[in-house]
């Protein structure tokens, strides 16, 4: 135990005492007019759109730090977050000499600007770790000065749930926002590291501002505007990079310096794409350029998204964002998979207008797509990807189901399930498997042994049954929110009549649903084809 114990406090102190300097690269952006630099081997982080919207500029994070949690080892990484305070309700004078991006003396202005303590707890729970702060209390708040600028330091501190945190806060008066450095560091280490934060803070300095190229149009924008819009913000963004991919659909963001691994990125992006053109061909020309965040290992991805490790990429519907890492310290065939998977949400976000279907068909559908291989402009669906395998996996949940019939979900109860309880067990095989066999059966590929001729309408009924629904129950909204407009005199601009899914109610959306089964499933004998499935699964697939 001494020994444990003594391995425990060298960790924690070596940890604590390396790299504690200010690091030689400037952060710099020309676009909010100041530089400075941030501590030594700390990673810098593009913001999330979200995130950016809230007021984040950027981010950075240190090397994990081992912390004493109760009896327990644990780790957390230090942050730096640079916030933008602003309000559009500003009224700011300054004398002359001012600086080009701030203020150079002393600001006298009248404002509604928030204060650090107006946001501080919002912010931090946006941090790993920190999502159930409590406790938050100010210990110390100064006036002080960097060089000429003025500035205000704040040290605050909180209760994590599990560990206790401590925050320094410079905030730096410029002409339309307040600019906010913003360091997080678990108490045990503050005293540490606090010198390193003032130090970075010092460096802090005004540079000209540039504007960088709008996106009036938002996520619709243009490929043109888009490529012109994230060039200029990577590159204020060290170690980022903007790759263009030639069917102008995709732009990819990416801190990966793997010329390979992105070389093999873009076709995989392509060839899904073309692959689903061809199995849901799309009424009308989607012209939508979406955005492809692939951070360069799961660690970055981690902090960039927020999430654990058991999360593999994901799909943003509001910013129509897909984030992924390059699982190459992992297998980077799982990087393969979450592509086309997500990929595949992302196309349907758009070729069906934004509805939302069942888990069994999306979830399943997006593992069907990530096992595709793609040979030239060959595209092959297989059982597993190097050592991923639906497949294997669904085989061993049929064998345990022969000798415990309550581990297994039927068919009829899963295609029915609403998203939290799919979500609860995660039926992925499951769902992977029905769609495999559909999707064989359509092509031909299944024999007749396992298939009937009439199952080949499933996907197709359910798809058009489900977007019918979605599309109707749109124009109702639309004509209701039309009449209230007109009862009360106003006009409607070209946002309120964008509607969604979001705007539908759950029973709304369960109607549609349950149309759409009705019109896939219930033309079938479902205990006939989970029966042959079962079979298929077990025997016939080779």
């Amino acid at each position: 135990m001494a020994a444990i114990l003594a391995a425990f406090w060298f960790l924690l102190l070596s940890d604590s005492l390396s790299a504690q300097k200010v690091g030689r690269e400037w952060f710099t952006s020309t676009q909010y007019g100041f530089e400075l630099k941030y501590p030594d081997n700390w990673d810098l982080i593009p913001p999330r759109e979200s995130a950016e919207d809230e007021g984040v500029i950027f981010t950075a994070s240190g090397r994990e730090l081992y912390i004493r949690i109760g009896n327990q080892t644990g780790s957390i990484k230090p942050h730096l977050l640079i916030l933008r305070l602003e309000d559009d309700n500003d009224v700011v004078t300054r004398d002359e000499g001012a600086g080009t991006g701030g203020l150079s003396g002393r600001i006298k202005r009248e404002s509604n600007r928030p204060a650090i303590q107006d946001v501080l707890e919002r912010m931090a729970r946006m941090l790993p770790g920190q999502s159930e702060l409590r406790d938050f209390k100010e210990d110390k708040e100064e006036s002080r000065k960097i060089k000429k600028i003025e500035a205000k330091r704040e040290e605050f501190s909180a209760f994590t749930g599990n560990f206790d945190v401590s925050y320094t806060a410079w905030t730096i008066p410029m002409e339309d926002y307040d600019v906010c450095l913003l360091f997080s560091i678990p108490t045990q280490h503050y005293k540490k590291w606090s010198k390193t934060f003032d130090a970075c803070a010092k460096t802090f300095r005004f540079v000209e501002r540039e504007a960088i190229p709008e996106l009036k149009a938002g996520i619709r924008a243009s490929y043109e505007d888009k490529l012109a819009y994230y060039e200029a913000k990577m590159a204020s963004q060290p170690g980022w990079q903007v790759v263009e991919v030639p069917s102008h659909r995709y732009l990819i963001l990416t801190s990966s310096e793997d010329r390979k691994f992105l070389k093999e990125l873009v076709p995989r992006l392509e060839n899904s794409r073309n692959l689903f053109e061809t199995d849901f061909p799309p009424s009308r020309v989607i012209d939508h350029v979406s955005i492809v965040v692939v951070c360069k290992d799961q660690e970055e991805f981690m902090d960039y998204a927020g999430v654990g490790s058991n999360v593999g990429g994901f799909f943003v519907p509001s910013t129509t964002e897909l984030v992924l890492y390059d699982a190459k310290n992992q297998d980077r065939n799982w990087t393969w998979v979450v592509v086309s998977h997500e990929a595949f949400h992302q196309y349907c976000h758009f070729l069906f207008d934004e509805s939302e279907a069942h888990r069994w068909f999306d979830e399943g559908t997006g593992d069907y797509y990530g096992m595709f291989e793609f040979r030239g402009k060959k595209a092959i669906a297989q059982k597993s990807m190097g050592g991923i395998s639906r497949l294997s996996t669904l085989k061993d949940q049929l064998r345990r189901a022969e000798k415990d019939p309550s581990s297994w979900t039927p068919l009829a109860k899963l295609i029915r399930m609403n998203h939290p309880e799919w979500q609860s067990k995660h039926h992925y095989p499951q769902s992977w498997g029905i769609i495999y066999m559909l999707r064989q059966g359509m092509l031909g590929k299944v024999s007749k042994k396992y298939w009937e001729k009439e199952w080949a309408d499933i996907i197709p009924n359910y798809v058009h049954t489900l977007h019918t629904g979605f599309l109707e129950a749109y124009k109702e909204v639309e004509e209701d929110r039309k009449k209230q407009a007109a009862a009360q005199g106003k006009e409607l601009s070209e946002e309120d009549l964008r509607i969604n899914r979001f705007d539908l109610s759950q029973d709304e959306k369960d109607k549609i649903w349950k149309k759409a089964i009705a019109a896939s499933w219930g033309q079938v004998d479902i205990l006939d084809f989970e029966d042959r499935w079962k079979q298929y699964i077990l025997k016939g697939i080779r």
